[in-house]
Parts: C-alpha cells; sequence; structure tokens
C-alpha cells in the first residue's frame, strides 16, 4: 500500500487575522497604522500567500516578529495559554482572606503611574507606525 504524505498548506493571511485578533485589533485600526483601509486588510487576511516585505510591515504593526508571524499555530497558543495558567501557581487556596495582602502590596498610585507610562509608549509607538504608514503613502 502507498502512503501518502500531506504536507498542510500556510494560509498567511489566516495568521495575520488571528493574530491581529489576539492583539485586540479590528481591521480598520490595523489599516490605520498601515495607512490602509479595512478593504485592503480584509484582502491580506484573505490571502494564502503573502510577500516577506508586507508580512514585515504586518508584523511591525502588530508588534510581533516576523518569524513569529509565519510560525504561528493556534494550537500552539492554546497549549501556552493552558500551561501558563496551570504552572502560574494561582488557585483557590492562594487567593482566600488569609492572603489577601498579598494582592494588595503595591500602592495604587504607582500602579496607575506603572499603567500610565504603558499606554504614554503604546501611543508613541502607534504615532511611529502611523508616520511610517503616511510616508509609504507618498
Amino acid at each position: 500500500m502507498d502512503t501518502v504524505s500531506h504536507t498542510p498548506q500556510t494560509h498567511m493571511g489566516r495568521k495575520v487575522a488571528r493574530v491581529r485578533d489576539l492583539r485586540g485589533f479590528s481591521q480598520t485600526q490595523l489599516g490605520e497604522i498601515l495607512g490602509m483601509t479595512k478593504q485592503a486588510i480584509s484582502r491580506i487576511e484573505q490571502s494564502e500567500k503573502i510577500t516577506d516585505k508586507k508580512l514585515k510591515e504586518l508584523a511591525e504593526a502588530l508588534g510581533v516578529t516576523i518569524d513569529g508571524l509565519k510560525a504561528y499555530k493556534d494550537e500552539s497558543v492554546l497549549y501556552y495559554s493552558y500551561n501558563f495558567y496551570e504552572n502560574c501557581g494561582v488557585n483557590s487556596a492562594s487567593i482566600g482572606a488569609n492572603n489577601i495582602e498579598t494582592l494588595n502590596s503595591i500602592p495604587l498610585d504607582k500602579v496607575m503611574e506603572f499603567c500610565e507610562k504603558l499606554l504614554e509608549a503604546q501611543s508613541l509607538k502607534k504615532e511611529e507606525l502611523k508616520r511610517k504608514g503616511e510616508k509609504r503613502k507618498e
């Protein structure tokens, strides 16, 4: 009996769409960062093959590496998410009344300051990516 080996096709557009979803971007938002329309992003996500140049742009806009985008698999995300949750040390006993002080050990003003810095960094990154997209249009 002959054996047939099957190599699954890599549909890059679907990978881009999944990573975009996981990163919390809409097609419109990603398009704005890249200086493209929502329809252009939709066409990219429907494409089975995407050039390395375009993949690099997409990866930068999504905040991932091009290699990570190429190697993306839903199964890996689920595997790592499950293992992180199972091995993070959080369980009902560690959240009980006896341990409540460990949850509140960082002052609220420090947490707020940290979050504001993160938001500012994200805003700067978004503006930079927008400027790159505008330069490409010219």
